[in-house]
């Protein structure tokens, strides 16, 4: 179970670190691309304008989630226990690691079930957030244990 609690643990600091902001941040880019052009300034400057205003938003965006993350891995626990029972006997890390991220966006992506029309600034960036920040701790985690596991063998006596 501590396995358990340190995978959610890494995949909270990913996901509020590095993956929620990115998403969030190029959903709003790609949300401004394809809004009509309003007739105002579409130079350079339009662009850097953009990006400063989706970077605030993901700023705000992080803060916010921020409570929601954190009982989301809480209340993720049993699920990604179960998981990493369940692939045990699997050797593939590659199997651990998509699996891990289709359980973190599944579950990310089931309270927008219940919300009825979502806002696209929402419904996008934190399923996809969560299965990245997923799949990056689970190969954190793998990566880790490979390692350790390669310098018990390379420090055994022959």
């Amino acid at each position: 179970m501590t396995d358990t609690v340190a995978l959610n643990g890494r995949a909270t600091l990913w996901m509020l670190g590095v993956t929620l902001p990115v998403a969030v941040i190029v959903t709003q880019l790609v949300a401004a691309a394809g809004r009509p052009d309003d007739g105002g300034d579409t130079g350079p400057g339009a662009w850097f304008g953009q990006l400063m205003s989706a970077a605030a938003w993901a700023v705000l965006f992080d803060l916010v989630a921020a409570l929601f993350v954190l009982v989301a891995a809480f209340v993720s626990l049993p699920l990604t226990y179960g998981l990493g029972r369940a692939l045990q006997r699997v050797r593939s890390p590659w199997v651990h690691v998509v699996a891990t991220a289709a359980l973190a966006g599944s579950l990310a992506a089931l309270p927008l079930l219940f919300v009825g029309e979502t806002p696209l600034d929402f419904a996008v960036p934190v399923p996809l957030a969560a299965g990245a920040a997923g799949a990056l701790a689970r190969s954190g985690q793998l990566r880790r244990t490979t390692t350790a596991v390669q310098r018990r063998d390379a420090s055994a006596p022959a």
